[in-house]
């Protein structure tokens, strides 16, 4: 493994830190990447009658609306799946009578300190949603064949809602 011999912070924010640091292995090189503050939930939501509940807002990076499955950051003090029934909640109205785990990983090691947990959520109840004050959330329901149909015509353009169905897909086939 590669020895660090420097660090610097580039930029210290609410959500992230920009970081420089100077390895030395066979040769010395630089990398620059961000580091999260948080950990991420990402939720795969079905209602009894096997709809999927997916949510559209606004994203400034890509300033682009966007459909996409429910996700949010992990607060302090709290553990992945608490993190994931307070967000289905938040932005779809829908309590989870029972949530899955289907894994975790980091989304972007390359650039990223970004680590996701993958949650299905099963028994739904059908609430108001509550979105935090900076967030503008619209939920959608749709079939499974109507959201297959969406990622493979490239309408739902995020990692994470393609990654949570390939997970899904996984755990699906093992049942």
């Amino acid at each position: 493994m590669p020895k660090k011999i420097s660090e610097e912070s580039l930029f210290d924010g609410i959500l992230f830190s920009v970081q420089r640091e100077k390895y030395q292995d066979e040769k010395e090189y630089i990398r620059e990447f961000i580091r999260t503050k948080f950990e991420a939930v990402v939720v795969l939501p079905f209602t009894h009658d096997g709809k999927v509940i997916l949510v559209e807002q606004f994203r400034a990076p890509v300033r682009s609306n966007l459909i996409e499955v429910v996700a949010g950051k992990v607060e302090e003090g709290e553990i992945p799946v608490e993190a994931a029934f307070r967000e289905l909640e938040e932005e779809t109205g829908y309590e989870a009578g029972n949530m899955v785990s289907l894994g975790k990983a980091f989304v972007t090691p390359g650039i990223s300190t970004e680590r996701s947990h993958y949650f299905l959520a099963r028994d739904l109840k059908k609430g108001t949603p509550n979105p935090d004050e900076d967030e503008n959330v619209h939920p959608i329901e749709v079939s499974m064949p109507e959201f297959e149909r969406m990622l493979a015509e490239g309408q739902i353009e995020d990692t994470k809602s393609l990654v949570i169905y390939g997970l899904y897909r996984l755990w699906k086939g093992e049942q």
